[in-house]
């Protein structure tokens, strides 16, 4: 146990609970501003493909292109033969329907057995919302 996992434990539900919170607008808020400043960056740099600072030293990767406008492209039949694609769909991927093994699951015997063997539930989702004040009122 580290020290950090030591002061966590020792912490009421309440704080927990108003940590996560916390931490996780100031994750969103820091993407951000790294998504900001790596754009500046960039555009500090105009149609370079290196960058190099004092401290760093990057590389700027072309970004894809993307079309704009076709009205001119599939205007000429030559090209709209030979550029214009319609991507094959992709073939269903299977998957096991958890509502059905449930049901097979209560007939009980080997089936339940081989089910418990080959499955384990995940990790849950925790969902935190702030309590209005006049219920926190109440309750504290």
């Amino acid at each position: 146990m580290t020290i950090i996992d030591a002061y966590l434990d020792d912490m009421s539900d309440d704080a927990l609970a108003e940590i996560a919170d916390s931490m996780q607008r100031e994750a969103a808020r820091l993407s951000q501003m790294s998504g900001k400043a790596r754009h500046m960056l960039g555009a500090r740099h105009p149609g370079a493909t290196k960058i190099d600072t004092e401290h760093w030293t990057g590389t700027i990767l072309a970004g894809a292109w993307e079309i704009v406008d076709d009205r001119a492209l599939r205007a000429d039949p030559d090209v709209l033969a030979r550029c214009f694609v319609i991507p094959q769909p992709r073939p269903p991927v299977g998957h096991w329907d958890n509502r059905a093994l449930n049901e097979m699951h209560k007939l009980g015997g080997v089936i339940a057995t081989i089910i418990d063997a080959s499955r384990r539930r995940g990790e849950g989702t925790l969902v935190l919302e702030r309590k209005k004040e006049a219920e926190h009122a109440q309750s504290g």
